[in-house]
């Protein structure tokens, strides 16, 4: 267990942003792993809407890392906050 401080839920954060959106490298190895549970819908339709949405890897990794369900949770809030920033930069930007 790390120390519950704003830098680690805000890294933490950060992490389950990168692995559901932002690092390229993992985005391929997330859709084999969709897709080798195919033939169970029930388990492929969670694993996707698990490994491709920022709050939900921020719940689960921060309340893994920091043994708490409400820290969890916060840090899935501030994962929201840093996706929906980052997507309304990217409007800005691309018009």
């Amino acid at each position: 267990m790390i120390e519950p401080n704003i830098f680690n839920i805000v890294g933490i954060a950060y992490i389950g942003n990168l692995i559901a959106y932002d690092f390229t490298p993992i985005q391929a190895v997330k859709q084999k792993l969709i897709y080798k549970f195919e033939f169970l819908p029930f388990i492929s339709s969670t694993l996707d809407k698990l490994l491709n949405c920022s709050k939900c890897l921020s719940l689960w990794i921060g309340t893994v890392i920091f043994q708490s369900f409400i820290l969890g949770a916060m840090t899935a809030l501030v994962g929201y906050y840093i996706h929906y920033s980052i997507s309304k930069i990217d409007q800005y930007y691309n018009g």
